[in-house]
């Protein structure tokens, strides 16, 4: 097997070797223990540098070729990759020939990547167009009643779109700090509520 891999794109410090790179994308799967979109993988891997995006390709192909690797389609249709056994045994015993900070740079980033999937299913948002601007909606679920429902009118769809992102960067906060002020107390960290141009940056 070649194992000279591309270094164009790759940080100082970064996979050289393919091999690596297998072993990478097996490691990631095991520590996060559980399947993984191919964008997913790629964020883990390629959005700090880590890998050329051509040897990640070749070494994600030639894991499922060989069976470490095993593709189930889930209710939303979308693609997920898991480990087989075979795969789970070689993250397990060859880990360690990989740094230690591109293991741990590459599972926080799945790790982030799966957080940002799960807050896109909790937090529902809708834009509706009204005669004189524009109402966005904001669902916060949970399993049972949501969490949070509100709607406020703002003049353009930008500040819609403004309001929107701020809120899906840290729901948490912002669901406490508005629960806090409508109980008549501190924020839950008594950061100051963001003024509007900081909210629409």
């Amino acid at each position: 097997m070649e194992r000279n891999a591309f270094t164009q794109g790759i940080r100082p410090g970064g996979l050289t070797d393919s091999y690596e790179i297998t072993v990478l994308v097996c490691y990631i799967l095991d520590q996060t223990e559980q399947p993984l979109t191919v964008g997913q993988l790629e964020e883990a891997i390629l959005k700090d540098g880590l890998a050329n995006y051509f040897e990640f390709a070749q070494a994600f192909g030639r894991l499922q070729q060989e069976g470490h690797i095993l593709k189930e389609t889930g209710k939303d249709s979308i693609e997920r990759f898991s480990l087989s056994p075979k795969g789970a045994e070689a993250a397990r015993v060859f880990y360690d020939s990989l740094p230690n900070t591109v293991r741990q740079m590459s599972v926080e980033s799945a790790r982030l990547a799966l957080l940002r999937q799960r807050r896109e299913k909790e937090i529902l948002t809708e834009i509706e167009k009204t005669a004189d601007g524009y109402k966005l909606t904001i669902r916060m679920t949970d399993i049972g009643s949501d969490l949070l429902s509100v709607s406020m009118f703002l003049p353009t769809k930008e500040e819609c779109e403004a309001v929107q992102k701020r809120f899906r960067s840290d729901p948490a906060y912002i669901y406490q700090s508005i629960l806090a002020l409508c109980l008549g107390e501190n924020g839950p960290d008594e950061r100051p509520v963001p003024h509007r141009e900081k909210l629409y940056d």
